[in-house]
């Protein structure tokens, strides 16, 4: 027994070693001044995610479990934690340690990541010893469970690293279907509570994995079938009472902001046909498919070392996972030109809750992998000469890659003064930070990036500075969440998986009209970044349009060579977040007709404030429209969500159209016999009724 710790000991040893030299050189630079990168000069998701590892560090030490989601991101709206991944479990037992030791978040992120690739491969080894018994083919398999190609090339995304917690479920799992012991069963459960914690795609997608490891383990073994229920009772019943707190937050955004992932978007980021088809993906499918063939045709040999009924079951098992789960990785299309639709993943989108939140299907091949992993270290136990050359290959393929990019932190990880000033200020307020950051187009440059992400070259994103085509190198909103852990105060700015409908919005206003949501929303402070201006002459307009303007009553209160910051005196300090509904304002909802055909009239609906205040509009309002015959009979009720990504501000007397969504179009028809018809929102009517049949401006 000892002489195995002493062994497993000296693997983990291994592993820590074989993480400095395949991470080089992320242990050779200041860990304080740069960030692992896909690019030396993209720092977008890895200052967001340092920012979510800052903010559970801050609530953890705090002990403030009250209002874990609400970060100070995307003032006013709540839950915006929840806008991305909470990575809570990595925070908590990994980056929180580092930070006390080094008060430094980008230190302790970088450490975190590095010991992500550690734990990734042990415990992948861990998992193959378990099911081998064989040392070499084990730590093959964990050498290409945590240094595989996948994993550079997320090596932006911490939560995508993080996927050391998988074998540990599955390797749990085994355990309990080989000895029944429910012991077994509660550390399953306790490690998909961490993994759940650390990454909600692989949360979901490891779901899917052990309800058909039951499922088939139930089928294959006899005499199981009641013991396994049991087993999967409890872990869902332990794995619920953690993880559904947690996601509340994540369920209740999808009810209010409508926060769903388009099959457009999922499309664009899955990985398709032309992905299979470059040169080295091609080599590695291959050398895979030769695995399985030579492996399936060894298991037949009666004199195989894997000859056993259990051994074969368990490879047939994660071969049948592997092709499932590559099948699952091609998103919503097979090929994505011809829109060849993939049953297997619609199914999940439209039918399994959580699925139609994920944008990027291709983060599937993290289980591929594992059963890859598993398969090659069966493989290689065979000893037999041509299928260990084979395993050698993939593994070579798999895990042979170029240095990992350090990307700088801007100004060399040092904090402006003026959020060191923020931090000293009193009390708990909102700022907003100008310029804002603008995306010309989203979609065009949802395609762009995602072309580029297929391809696996982005040079084209930082050969024309100060701009990566569409997208800013410098994108300037993660930056200021990374800098928020600083000073701590709401922020009306933010950046990560989505955005609020305020922010979108506010990129497209005036600044008479931007400072008069700021004065409404009650934000005190606008700071204003002089080099951050692409154009001098537009600072120089807003400042002097700021120290003269009578729109709101402003002071200078803090300057410094690149910042200037304002305070708004008159802001309006009892503004509640929670009222900002349709039922909470003066408000009118008309039509304009559009187009008649046949005795059938499309409606474009207008919303209008009618009041004398402006109206915030934070959150999605179920509506009910009823449609009424000259008898004031209801000819039909319709349920309908309006969701105010169209118009989350409203100057008195502003009107804007916006879409109704409905379950099965977007957009309203009726039929000339209709008398009248009514909206209403909790018995509270936003509209007047139209009589005389449809009355509609022209």
């Amino acid at each position: 027994m000892k002489s195995r710790y002493l062994k497993h000991a000296g693997i983990l040893i291994l592993f820590f070693v074989l993480s400095i030299l395949l991470t080089y050189p992320l242990m050779f630079v200041s860990l304080s001044k740069y960030i692992p990168s896909f690019h030396n000069s993209y720092l977008i998701d890895p200052m967001l995610n340092v920012y979510i590892l800052g903010w559970d560090i801050h609530k953890i030490l705090a002990f403030n479990l009250h209002g874990f989601f609400n970060a100070n991101i995307f003032y006013p709206y709540k839950f915006t934690l929840a806008y991305s991944e909470n990575i809570i479990s990595t925070a908590g037992l990994f980056a929180l340690p580092i930070y006390l030791i080094t008060k430094n978040f980008i230190v302790a992120y970088n450490i975190t990541l590095f010991i992500s690739f550690i734990l990734s491969g042990f415990f992948m080894y861990l998992l193959a010893y378990y099911l081998t018994r064989k040392t070499v083919p084990s730590i093959i398999g964990g050498i290409i469970f945590a240094f595989n190609f996948f994993n550079f090339a997320y090596i932006s995304s911490i939560q995508t690293i993080t996927a050391m917690w998988l074998p540990l479920i599955i390797l749990y799992l085994h355990k309990y279907f080989d000895r029944g012991q429910y012991r077994s069963i509660v550390f399953a459960s306790l490690f998909f509570i961490l993994n759940a914690t650390a990454n909600g795609y692989y949360m979901l997608f490891i779901s899917l994995w052990v309800c058909f490891m039951f499922l088939f383990f139930s089928l294959t073994v006899t005499k199981t079938i009641k013991r396994n229920l049991i087993g999967l009772c409890i872990f869902s019943i332990i794995s619920g009472l953690f993880i559904i707190p947690v996601y509340y937050p994540y369920i209740e955004l999808q009810r209010s902001m409508n926060f769903v992932r388009s099959l457009e978007e999922v499309k664009l980021f899955s990985f398709t046909f032309s992905n299979f088809i470059s040169l080295k993906n091609l080599l590695i499918n291959l050398l895979l498919l030769a695995l399985i063939i030579d492996l399936l045709i060894i298991t037949k040999h009666k004199h195989s070392v894997l000859k056993d009924a259990h051994t074969m079951n368990i490879i047939h098992f994660y071969m049948i996972v592997l092709v499932c789960f590559y099948i699952l990785s091609s998103g919503p299309f097979f090929m994505r030109n011809m829109q060849l639709p993939n049953p297997f993943y619609l199914f999940l989108y439209n039918y399994v809750p959580g699925f139609n939140c994920i944008r990027n299907a291709g983060k599937f091949l993290v289980l591929v992998i594992l059963s890859a992993a598993i398969i090659s270290s069966y493989a290689f136990s065979t000893k037999n000469k041509p299928i260990s050359a084979i395993v050698v290959c993939l593994t070579l393929l798999l895990c042979i890659h170029k240095p990992v990019n350090m990307a700088r932190i801007p100004d060399n990880g040092k904090v402006p003064r003026v959020y060191t000033w923020l931090s000293q200020q009193e009390g708990h307020f909102a700022i907003a930070e100008l310029p804002l950051t603008l995306i010309p187009d989203k979609d065009n440059v949802l395609k762009l990036w995602a072309s580029l992400y297929n391809k696996g070259d982005y040079s084209i994103l930082f050969n024309n500075p100060p701009y990566m085509g569409f997208i800013p190198i410098r994108f300037l909103e993660n930056e200021r969440d990374y800098y928020s852990l600083y000073h701590q105060k709401a922020l009306f700015n933010g950046f990560s998986g989505y955005f609020s409908y305020l922010y979108l919005a506010s990129i497209s206003y005036t600044i008479q009209k931007l400072l008069i949501l700021f004065k409404t929303i009650n934000i005190k402070y606008i700071v204003l970044h002089k080099n951050e201006f692409v154009d001098p002459q537009a600072y120089m307009e807003l400042t002097t349009f700021l120290n003269t303007t009578s729109i709101a009553r402003l002071a200078k209160v803090y300057t410094d060579a690149n910042t200037e910051v304002y305070e708004i005196l008159d802001r309006n300090k009892e503004f509640e977040s929670e009222k900002t509904y349709l039922k909470d304002y003066k408000i009118r909802i008309f039509f304009k007709k559009t187009y008649t055909q046949s005795g059938i009239v499309n409606l474009a609906p207008f919303i209008q404030n009618i009041g004398d205040r402006p109206a915030v509009l934070l959150y999605k309002n179920h509506l009910v429209l009823e449609t009424l015959s000259m008898d004031n009979e209801v000819i039909q009720a319709v349920k309908l969500d309006f969701t105010p990504s169209y118009a989350p501000f409203l100057l008195p007397q502003e009107s804007v159209p916006f879409v109704f969504v409905t379950t099965s179009r977007n957009s309203i028809r009726f039929s000339p016999e209709v008398y009248k018809f009514k909206l209403m929102q909790d018995d509270v009517t936003v509209w007047e009724s139209l009589r005389n049949k449809l009355i509609m401006q022209e």
